[in-house]
């Protein structure tokens, strides 16, 4: 069966958050120019952009991300936002994902949703979004940044719900003041922080790459539009019966031969329809 074109897209706000990830993964410069820095793994299925602080610039970033045609040429896309928060608890160096995103400014929440075992997932946490840098804490277990609301939003105008999550590490606590935070420490951080999540990123990559599976097109579809002219119409109706074709036959291709658009379909509506 042939596998869908899958992507992982990362979006952080600071450079050393996102220098964990670019150095895990191996990822470089694009070399496109535009807004935000972007870095991509070699076969593209990797991105990551570099907002700026701020959920104004989250979201621009992500929309940034989404237009490039690499990210558009995906059957599918995971994103997440990553980076260093605080807590009023004493949570430093812990690693937690956003069971629901506020943001008191705009008197708006979000609830990203999980989607895989309890083995593979991570602890969750409400994010609270805020305007400025704060070292007052909010009572109870939520964690404060200043992106999550700006990004949550726009991802998931891009992919569904269970493909769009909020990864966040406690860089600063009440016994770990927010001005001792350098580049260095949140680099570190945010490297323990991907170790952490490792079972639960591979989970999110698994069923990012079964949606691309599900959306991908069926084997021999581009190779029949190559040989004869569909209508959009018709391309869908071949994607369709390609499909349907590939359930009863498994590996066996569909194959067109000197036929026309019209006669080709015909011929799959009788191959899917016969007994």
């Amino acid at each position: 069966m042939a596998r869908g074109l899958f992507q992982t897209n990362w979006v952080v706000a600071l450079k050393p958050e996102g220098r964990a990830v670019i150095e895990k993964f191996g990822l470089t410069p694009s070399g496109e120019r535009g807004l935000f820095p972007v870095f991509t793994s070699g076969d593209q299925s990797m991105q990551l952009v570099v907002s700026g602080p701020g959920k104004v610039q989250a979201a621009a970033a992500t929309a940034h991300l989404a237009s490039l045609p690499s990210t558009r040429s995906a059957d599918a896309t995971v994103w997440i936002n990553f980076g260093i928060a605080g807590s009023g608890g004493p949570d430093y160096g812990k690693t937690y994902l956003a069971g629901k995103i506020e943001d008191l400014a705009v008197g708006k929440s979000w609830y990203p949703v999980a989607t895989w075992s309890r083995k593979r997932d991570l602890e969750r946490r409400t994010i609270r979004t805020v305007d400025q840098p704060c070292g007052d804490y909010p009572d109870g277990d939520a964690l404060v940044e200043m992106e999550a609301s700006g990004f949550y939003p726009v991802a998931t105008r891009m992919a569904g719900a269970e493909l769009c999550h909020v990864l966040k590490v406690v860089s600063d606590d009440p016994g770990h003041p927010i001005h001792l935070i350098d580049k260095a420490i949140a680099k570190q951080l945010c490297q323990v922080a991907l170790d952490h999540a490792a079972d639960w990123f591979s989970a999110l990559c698994e069923l990012g790459q079964e949606e691309a599976d599900r959306l991908g097109d069926p084997p021999g579809f581009r190779e029949i539009l190559k040989a004869a002219h569909f209508t959009v119409t018709q391309q869908h109706q071949l994607r369709r019966l390609l499909q349907q074709w590939q359930a009863r036959n498994g590996d066996l291709l569909f194959s067109a031969g000197n036929e026309n658009a019209r006669e080709i379909l015909h011929r799959l509506r009788n191959g899917v329809s016969s007994p």
